[in-house]
């Protein structure tokens, strides 16, 4: 608690953490509309799950048309871009969006993410 009240300025611990997490709330939202908004405008990548701006966490699950999750995770480690694949121990949520056996690529946005690194993942997605 006290490392996330460090993240903002005021007057009372309670108003710094309120602080903080509203920020954190705010900057993953950015960065998840960012890589939202990239990933839509490449054609092979199908998204899923909620918009930005609905309660969410700063995450999003997408797959490209003719590559198998697997390769897509293997392919942007390789340009120093990692996130996960398969089926998050969601196999009926998977299975029912027709992506077995292969499942879903998911990317994430944390507090220590850059627009920059956003840029790059997005990069290696159309590198694909």
């Amino acid at each position: 608690m006290d490392f996330l009240a460090s993240l903002a300025p005021g007057p009372t611990r309670r108003g710094r953490l309120h602080a903080a997490l509203r920020q954190l709330h705010e900057r993953g939202d950015a960065l998840i509309t960012q890589l939202r908004n990239g990933l839509r405008e490449i054609g092979r990548v199908r998204l899923y799950g909620p918009s930005p701006g609905t309660a969410r966490t700063p995450t999003i699950a997408f797959t490209v048309d003719g590559v198998p999750s697997i390769q897509v995770a293997e392919k942007l480690a390789a340009r120093g871009v990692f996130l996960s694949h398969g089926d998050f121990y969601a196999m009926t949520v998977v299975e029912r969006l027709g992506q077995t056996p292969h499942g879903l690529v998911r990317a994430g946005c944390a507090c220590y993410t850059t627009p920059e690194e956003v840029d790059r993942l997005l990069a290696g997605v159309r590198a694909l």
